[in-house]
């Protein structure tokens, strides 16, 4: 029978063993959900299997929040997503379950699967040797492009590329964050993590104490142009945090990954690390690098949420990817009436979201 725990302490219990990679932990997830604040507990479980939600608002998302929100996973159990999923419809919670690492779409109920929503897919490095920009720079078969790249590489003797230890890290932060807000800016975009520095510092904080990471900061004229944060133990290797800090440094771009990729790929193969995970965005940079789109999954009932794919993705690439269409796109929504009765499974705690009906 599947159980509903509702109870913070419980369910925040029953994640502190579980860890399928770096960014499913629960020290990770915690961070995340505190800074998050969530009205409601909904863990719901059924024998070792668990999809951990929280509420905030009426919207359900992941234990952790919406937000900087990745590697989930939903089990591959009919029965217990049918449940969730009735449950969180007929309660009429919107819903984000956003960033799922597995692929439950033939599991789920015919009436459930509108809710499969594209989603911007992760982007991985995975060629085993270590790095050689020469050999790199020797692929592109454009001229002008191959000479583009040759160049910035021949750049980099004007830069200065240091590994920062995570105390100085810190004394730093404040001028690096104030940096990467402009470089936003300047481009008319705002960063995901403007308003959030406290947050991201607490994070990589956190990966200092408990995971393997690495820091390091290019300088030209003794300025930070960019800065990057690498995370790994023996299984897997983030590209955390990273990029450009200076809009009119048109080289820069391709010069901090050159020295990341020459530091991450020297790392991963020393540990045996079959991929390099340097999560979403900024695709044209790493596509451009070698970086191969790695599929994502949502599950996903929200008016305000748009449906669309990713533009530089084509339909041929996402097929490739993915294998499949999106149930968004083949079930279109169609009204239904709830069954006005529903004996529930056993719920453990009290449910706030009763009290809505």
């Amino acid at each position: 029978m599947v159980e509903i725990i509702t109870e913070k302490m419980r369910c925040e219990a029953s994640l502190k063993d579980s860890r399928r990679s770096i960014l499913d932990s629960f020290g990770y997830k915690k961070i995340l959900n505190d800074r998050y604040g969530p009205d409601e507990y909904l863990f719901f479980r059924e024998g070792d299997d668990l999809v951990p939600l929280v509420a905030k608002e009426g919207m359900a998302t992941f234990y952790g929040g919406p937000q900087f929100n990745h590697a989930n996973f939903l089990p591959e159990n009919p029965k217990l997503l049918d449940t969730m999923l009735k449950y969180l419809v007929e309660q009429d919670y919107r819903f984000r379950l956003l960033s799922v690492n597995n692929d439950i779409f033939s599991l789920l109920d015919p009436a459930f699967r509108k809710y499969d929503v594209p989603y911007q897919p992760e982007w991985h490095y995975k060629k085993p040797e270590v790095f050689q920009a020469e050999t790199f720079i020797e692929q592109f078969s454009v001229r002008k492009i191959r000479r583009s790249y040759r160049y910035a590489f021949i750049k980099k003797r004007e830069y200065r590329f240091e590994t920062i230890p995570f105390g100085q890290f810190v004394n730093i932060f404040p001028q690096i964050m104030k940096k990467h807000r402009n470089y936003f800016r300047q481009r008319g975009l705002k960063s995901a993590w403007e308003g959030k520095e406290e947050l991201l510092l607490s994070i990589l904080g956190y990966f200092e104490k408990n995971e393997q990471s690495l820091i390091r900061c290019i300088y030209r004229d003794d300025e930070p142009a960019a800065l990057y944060t690498i995370v790994y133990d023996q299984k897997e290797m983030l590209l955390y945090f990273g990029g450009s800090l200076e809009t009119k440094d048109h080289y820069i771009s391709k010069i901090w990954y050159y020295d990341m990729l020459e530091h991450a790929t020297t790392i991963a193969r020393k540990l045996n690390i079959e991929s390099i995970n340097a999560l979403r965005g900024n695709y044209a940079t790493k596509r451009r690098f070698g970086f191969t789109p790695h599929p994502l999954y949502a599950l996903v009932r929200d008016p305000q949420w748009h449906i669309r794919r990713d533009s530089e993705i084509s339909d041929e690439e996402y097929c490739r990817i993915y294998g499949r269409d999106f149930g968004a796109e083949t079930y279109p929504p169609k009204p239904k009436l709830l069954k006005p009765k529903r004996i529930w499974p056993i719920l453990s705690g009290r449910l706030s979201a009763q009290n809505r009906n």
